[in-house]
């Protein structure tokens, strides 16, 4: 917050909201290093008490224009659409059915200081520019005055009082205005409940508007979601009928599971043996691993941790969200990052081959429909490690 700001906006903020009955009012500084709106002085209509707090808004984001209105003319612009819901969090008790909502760049010398936003009742159809225009353009002297005035205290006190008298005057000019304009508002008055009427059927359109969208973007995800896996797949026989080396299919068979749903870590393991028969899991590739852990020494034993569990089990252990995973001992120790996981038994022909674990979704988690389509993924994989006989030739390789 540039302290410079707040004498001159606290005393003028409540003259500038009370020159009109109904009108809230907020200033937002500007802080020169980022070029954001960092500070909020807010007040409510017929409220005498300041709101302030901290924030982090471009001025573009109000309005695309603000960021250039820092000539000699700086109009009041209606804010409109999305933007509004930000003033929404800036000015208390505004309605975004009921108000308009004007931005003005308050600036010094070519550089912005600000911007005032003003809210006002619907029913009133002129723009602030004849009634404010004056009260912003002294909040904006005096702010500029602040700032470069501000070691100079007692003759910048001086000023303000000299400052404020004059706003008095402005401020009376613009009541008698206001008494003009409450003519005018009892002949709207007639109006009103048409107007009201069509500000409903307006916000119900634009609700249902969204909800489309939002079933549109849904829709198009699961397209191309079933598109990177249908990819997946096919990319899977490809390999294996091409008779690519154990290795690199299986690093490719993890690197498409990753792709497909969007884990940054994947990991899969093949069954194993040592000279006494005893049976293992090995790690035949994997993809985002905590540094500091050898692939080549990776060993997990039937029932150890949820790999050795699904292993041993025959069953899929599937985790969506913190909650689950709290449920679940299993999980202490394992090393999973994400909030959901998935880990997947890979059976063909009643022949146990192997384990699939994917997390740390791109999405977070993961819904029902990806679900099915990572438990028809994982049974790809399994189809292809059975028939490229994948744990023979892959550990012939490595017999360690």
């Amino acid at each position: 917050m540039n302290a410079s700001f707040a004498a001159p906006v606290l005393k003028l903020l409540p003259i500038l909201a009370a020159a009109r009955a109904g009108q809230s009012v907020a200033y937002l500084a500007l802080e020169e290093g980022s070029g954001a709106l960092n500070w909020c002085w807010s007040i409510a209509a017929g409220e005498r008490q300041i709101e302030e707090r901290a924030l982090h808004l471009e001025p573009s984001r109000l309005h695309p224009e603000l960021p250039g209105d820092i000539a000699d003319e700086r109009p009041f612009r209606e804010i409109t659409g999305a933007a509004r819901l930000w003033v929404q969090e800036l000015i208390p008790a505004f309605g975004p059915h009921r108000a308009r909502v004007y931005a003005r760049a308050v600036a010094d010398q070519g550089r912005m200081a600000g911007v005032l936003l003003f809210a006002r009742p619907r029913r009133w159809f002129a723009t602030p520019d004849t009634m404010l225009g004056p009260l912003c353009a002294l909040l904006e002297s005096e702010i500029a005055r602040e700032a470069e005035h501000g070691a100079q205290g007692a003759t910048l006190r001086a000023h303000h009082a000299a400052l404020v008298e004059e706003l008095g005057r402005v401020t009376v000019g613009a009541e008698a205005l206001g008494r003009e304009m409450d003519q005018a508002r009892r002949a709207l008055a007639r109006v009103e409940p048409r107007i009201e009427a069509l500000e409903y059927a307006t916000a119900r359109g634009t609700d249902m508007l969204m909800e489309a969208h939002t079933c549109l973007a849904q829709s198009e995800e699961r397209l191309r979601r079933h598109g990177r896996i249908f990819t997946a797949l096919r990319e899977m026989l490809e390999r294996h009928a091409a008779g690519t080396s154990p290795p690199e299919l299986a690093a490719e068979l993890v690197r498409m599971v990753s792709e497909a749903f969007g884990g940054s870590r994947c990991s899969l393991l093949l069954a194993d043996s040592d000279t006494a028969g005893r049976e293992y899991l090995r790690l035949a590739a994997a993809r985002g691993l905590p540094r500091g852990i050898d692939p080549h020494q990776v060993r997990v034993q039937p029932g150890q941790g949820i790999s050795g569990w699904v292993a041993s089990s025959g069953e899929e252990v599937v985790v969506r969200d913190e909650e689950e995973a709290a449920r679940l001992p299993l999980l202490a120790g394992d090393g999973y990052t994400g909030p959901a996981f998935a880990s997947f038994p890979l059976t063909c022909h009643g022949r146990f081959s192997g384990v699939l674990n994917l997390t740390n979704f791109r999405g977070g988690t993961f819904g029902d429909d990806e679900l099915d389509e990572l438990r028809v993924v994982a049974l790809s994989v399994a189809l292809v490690v059975d028939h490229a006989r994948l744990n023979e030739r892959l550990f012939a390789l490595d017999p360690s």
